[in-house]
């Protein structure tokens, strides 16, 4: 099945606090998902990432795809990002 949202290895570190430790994600198409955590557990952070208004470490080899378009690899942001974040809807907590 396609996936719509798919992430490998995302680690973002913020200082010395790492928020997001070799995270995985595949959102096949058409499913609705909700993300529960605690506070601080790097839901909007992970939120961020996929609409790619953050990067993830440099260092992680991570990869995040949303809508069959790459929106970042290894911690570098698409060249074409502002057209991926064009269709995808993100509204501020």
């Amino acid at each position: 099945m396609a996936t719509s949202i798919q992430v490998q290895n995302l680690n973002k570190t913020f200082g010395s606090k790492q928020v997001l430790f070799n995270m995985e994600l595949d959102v096949p198409k058409g499913a609705m998902v909700a993300l529960i955590g605690a506070s601080g557990s790097g839901k909007s952070t992970l939120l961020r990432h996929l609409a790619g208004l953050v990067s993830a470490d440099r260092q992680s080899g991570s990869t995040i795809h949303a809508l069959g378009k790459t929106v970042q690899a290894n911690g570098h942001l698409s060249r074409d990002v502002r057209r991926v974040r064009s269709e995808i809807g993100y509204i501020f907590q």
